[in-house]
């Protein structure tokens, strides 16, 4: 500061009765002709700003727990047990890989079993 660079610290103050409040404090060194440097500073009380952000950060942190736990499959999920088809929320049958897609962040990629390999394309085993 002293080199002319303008100062802003964020701290704690505490009041005489021991509470504390949020501060910002800027300084800046102020040359007057014929007298030695002196430093000008300002503080505002934050505490107001503060208090929001450690609110909104909370918030934040519970709309991205949510977001993660909505986007994972839970409880019951009616499927058939013959075509491994699921019934949505409207009650209509789909097929197991767009429901998943649907309802969650998993992608899926298809390939063919061993055994299904031998039953189905038994020139290939």
């Amino acid at each position: 500061m002293l080199s002319g660079s303008p100062l802003h610290v964020e701290n704690t103050h505490v009041r005489r009765d021991g509470s504390t409040f949020q501060v910002a404090v800027y300084a800046t060194r102020v040359d007057v002709e014929g007298r030695l440097p002196l430093i000008f500073t300002t503080e505002h009380d934050i505490t107001e700003r503060r208090q929001l952000e450690l609110e909104r950060e909370s918030a934040m942190n519970t709309l991205e727990k949510a977001y993660l736990e909505i986007r994972q499959l839970r409880g019951t999920i009616p499927i058939c047990g013959h075509c491994k088809e699921i019934r949505n929320d409207e009650g209509a049958w789909e097929e197991l890989e767009a429901y998943i897609s649907h309802h969650s962040e998993a992608q899926f990629s298809h390939g063919i079993c061993p055994k299904c390999a031998a039953e189905y394309f038994p020139e290939f085993s």
